[in-house]
């Protein structure tokens, strides 16, 4: 990894793209779902963030998309300004519910998605239970959750980063995790951009979602999923790797797969023209 911080010219275009990107807020029967939106006419495009992301992440894609498309970023419950469940271990439809009531509180009847990570097992359970509501889906760096890992092998991955999480500042786990989800050489750019979104992850809604990725398992709702499907994965990610996602297409009726060389699980941070592309190939 390079050393150094960004200077400040790359800080403040960071700054802009965000507030490019307006956040707003939308009821839901739960409470308020925060989203970020740029482009106001054209088909919606939704993304879904990761389990340390949130819908500022996706900076590099919303400026690439909203020529063509409403698109819209939403802060998964618990994150973000959005509500938290109330339940301690709310379930995966939970999540896959209060996507579709924002899709409804938007006014959107149907769109095309985008899913990474935890987005992506929320978005593959969402378009199997609601068919209707998803036109095209993009899975990336797809998630499967954890509920058939042996039973061992799960719960350390659960204490590890409830533990980690638990002890320490956002910031700090930012700083521990982030070498993880990005190639093995990042610049010093990503790096900090990347600290700065997972730095943002909060009480209750990350150990919520972490313990909703480890009690869930995305394999029994592939097979219902009617959407035209592609599943995207950088060659080097260390925590949904390709195997692991070339399963997950197979198993999704006609879905196809794409690998991006020597990128990593943050792949739309990092390596944001290749993903960008392999997006804009399937869903325009």
């Amino acid at each position: 990894m390079g050393e150094g911080r960004p200077g400040p010219q790359a800080r403040d275009q960071l700054i802009a793209d965000v507030d490019a990107f307006a956040r707003t807020s939308v009821e839901t029967k739960w409470g308020p779902v925060s989203v970020r939106q740029r482009g106001a006419t054209g088909k919606c495009l939704f993304l879904l963030h990761g389990i340390g992301g949130n819908s500022g992440g996706w900076r590099k894609q919303h400026e690439a998309f909203s020529s063509r498309f409403r698109v819209v970023a939403w802060d998964a419950p618990g994150y973000g300004e959005s509500f938290d469940f109330a339940a301690e271990a709310p379930n995966l439809e939970d999540y896959a519910d209060a996507f579709v009531a924002t899709l409804e509180g938007l006014g959107v009847d149907r769109a095309d998605v985008v899913g990474h990570s935890l987005g992506g097992l929320i978005a593959a359970c969402a378009a199997a239970k609601y068919p209707e509501r998803i036109d095209r889906l993009v899975l990336t760096a797809c998630s499967s959750g954890h509920a058939t890992y042996d039973e061992e092998k799960r719960q350390s991955i659960l204490r590890t980063r409830l533990d980690a999480f638990s002890t320490g500042s956002p910031t700090a786990y930012a700083r521990t995790r982030v070498k993880n989800v990005l190639s093995p050489a990042p610049s010093a750019e990503v790096f900090e951009e990347a600290v700065s979104v997972m730095a943002q992850i909060r009480q209750p809604g990350f150990p919520q979602a972490t313990r909703m990725v480890s009690a869930s398992d995305i394999f029994p709702y592939l097979a219902r999923i009617k959407a035209p499907t592609r599943v995207i994965c950088g060659t080097a990610d260390q925590v949904t790797p390709p195997a692991l996602n070339r399963k997950i297409a197979e198993s999704i009726p006609g879905a196809d797969f794409v690998s991006i060389e020597g990128a990593g699980h943050w792949l739309f941070l990092e390596y944001p023209e290749q993903f960008n592309n392999a997006v804009l190939q399937f869903v325009t």
